[in-house]
């Protein structure tokens, strides 16, 4: 064995012992199917969603985006607990376009350069040439945009590829330097951002992907993430349909009933060497391209030749059209009329949920935590260290639902099921006579 090994000037080369240590991804691919069916099946095998069969074709065709053909690209935004599959949908995407993740220790400096050097080709410094690019920033808080405004900028102004310049300060006095930060990006985080006031700007830019617990998901939702992940989609099974209306076989409904998730797909445990020319691959077909391009200009069209449905807005669906492109480009959707029907289930679905997270309730008690936070972090700094952990009063909690219910803040007051219920959505549980953050 050890006679076929090269040998390696300065010793041994021990990333051959770690790519034997891992099965190829070649095994959990079928090359009868297309590239997009193929990412939609591992993405179901690796993270069960709530929803799973309208928010899965969303994730894959927002991955299959080509920033370089596109003209307003939104921010695919993960969102919930910990251990719920936001990162695994990042390294997923990471692995479709070969780059790295970001996080919260990445510099801005980094982030530039890494970015700059994924979307262009500067084998021709006067002429150079757009690629595709995507950035992904794993585990952001609410925390890292005020210590760090910069991204911050970045995600408002680089969505739209019009606006996405930005002039930096460089080591020349009196000289600044341009970082164009048009591409596609997917942030995971435990803050809700989408429904926090403070990031306004940056809400009407989401693609908001919810995360749950599998132990959360209830009967239907596991039900909906068996079957996709089982490949027992049944040939009738319609995408857009009442799940209530597939019928299971006995057997399939009591290994249904034992089924704990346990055979979720870890994406760490394949060698990758290669995912990533399918993507590259695919989008270097000017076949490809003329049809993205077609679509494209028929979307953008004033007047359409095509009837959009009433869940669009001028918003949502401007964030959407490159959406759409590339599910139809890629085979997400057989062609516009199912495109069309898919993205506004999942605007339909999205905004309703969107609704409840923003209700009064919620975001009088989001207000109320950040004083608390900030009542804690005040003390903090005055001892010099961090002793005081975040936690809450229940009784100060309901005595401040009571005052906003006396000024008319609230039409009516919230049950005690109603405030598990929204501080569990904010991050927080009920410990020991005490609100804590829910880790």
């Amino acid at each position: 064995m050890t006679e076929n090994i090269p040998s390696h000037p300065s010793g041994i080369d021990y990333s051959i012992f770690l790519n034997d240590a891992s099965d190829s991804w070649e095994q959990i691919y079928n090359k009868n199917i297309k590239f997009s069916e193929n990412l939609q099946n591992i993405i179901a095998n690796s993270v069960f969603l709530p929803n799973a069969r309208v928010q899965i074709p969303i994730i894959t065709a927002y991955i299959l985006i080509p920033s370089a053909l596109g003209k307003i690209l939104p921010i695919l935004f993960c969102y919930g607990k910990q251990g719920t599959g936001k990162s695994t949908i990042g390294k997923i995407a990471s692995k479709i376009h070969g780059v790295s993740i970001f996080n919260a220790e990445t510099t801005f400096a980094a982030f530039k350069n890494a970015t700059n050097q994924r979307r262009w080709d500067m084998s021709d410094e006067e002429n150079p040439k757009e690629k595709n690019a995507i950035c992904i920033l794993d585990d952001i808080k609410e925390d890292f945009f005020r210590e760090k405004p910069q991204f911050y900028s970045i995600l408002k102004s680089g969505y739209d590829r019009n606006t996405d310049t930005m002039e930096i300060a460089s080591n020349n006095a009196g000289q600044n330097l341009t970082f164009r930060t048009f591409c596609t990006k997917i942030i995971g985080s435990v803050s809700n951002l989408h429904c926090n006031p403070k990031f306004k700007e940056l809400q009407r830019r989401l693609i908001i992907i919810r995360h749950k617990k599998f132990e959360n998901l209830s009967f239907q939702d596991k039900k909906e993430c068996y079957l996709l992940s089982h490949n027992l989609v049944r040939k009738n099974y319609d995408l857009f349909s009442d799940d209530k209306d597939v019928i299971l076989e006995t057997h399939e409904l009591q290994a249904l009933q034992k089924w704990d998730g346990s055979n979720r797909l870890d994406i760490d445990n394949f060698d990758w060497t290669g995912f990533d020319n399918f993507y590259k691959e695919f989008w270097q077909d000017i076949n490809n391209c003329v049809c993205f391009a077609k679509i494209r200009k028929r979307l953008g069209k004033r007047k359409k030749d095509f009837e959009l449905p009433k869940v669009f807005d001028s918003h949502n669906w401007i964030i959407s059209i490159d959406l759409i492109c590339a599910g139809i480009t890629t085979g997400v959707w057989e062609n516009l009329e199912e495109a069309l029907k898919a993205v506004a289930i999942f605007w339909e679905w999205s905004n309703s949920k969107l609704e409840t997270e923003n209700s009064a309730t919620l975001k009088l008690l989001n207000e109320f935590i950040q004083k608390e936070i900030a009542i804690i972090n005040k003390l903090n700094s005055e001892i010099g260290d961090e002793s005081i952990p975040y936690s809450i009063n229940p009784l100060k909690l309901k005595n401040f639902l009571a005052e906003c219910g006396s000024k008319g803040q609230l039409d009516m007051l919230p049950n005690t099921q109603n405030i598990l219920d929204c501080m569990e959505q904010l991050g927080w549980r009920l410990d020991k006579r005490k609100w804590v953050l829910d880790k």
